[in-house]
């Protein structure tokens, strides 16, 4: 089961060893000098990036510092389809901005 290869052509072959490949025969005659084949340059594609819509719901809570006194509404739109998590995340904006009283008016998906 001899291939006729000895173990350092083995290497070589397998990238084991660091010494780059020289043909000992070359089918090619010394005299004539290989020429490359021009190959054309690959043309760039450009692809138009989309951006993913993401599902939004726009979550309104009326909000105040005072007890059953001046009210304001807050209007915050959350990345989320969970209507619960959207609330959430609406309550904790009010309480970030030092809103005492938040009442829930409608929470409302954007399209």
């Amino acid at each position: 089961m001899s291939s006729g290869l000895s173990e350092d052509d083995m290497r070589r072959a397998l990238g084991l060893d660091d010494v780059p490949l020289t043909p000992s025969s070359s089918n090619q005659p010394a005299s004539v000098p290989a020429t490359p084949t021009a190959q054309p340059a690959p043309q760039p594609t450009y692809k138009a990036k989309t951006k993913a819509r993401t599902p939004k719901l726009r979550v309104i809570l009326r909000v105040g510092h005072v007890f059953e006194g001046d009210t304001t509404l807050l209007t915050h739109e959350a990345e989320t389809l969970s209507r619960f998590d959207a609330e959430q995340q609406g309550r904790a904006l009010a309480k970030k901005a030092k809103y005492r009283y938040v009442e829930l008016v409608s929470i409302t998906p954007i399209e």
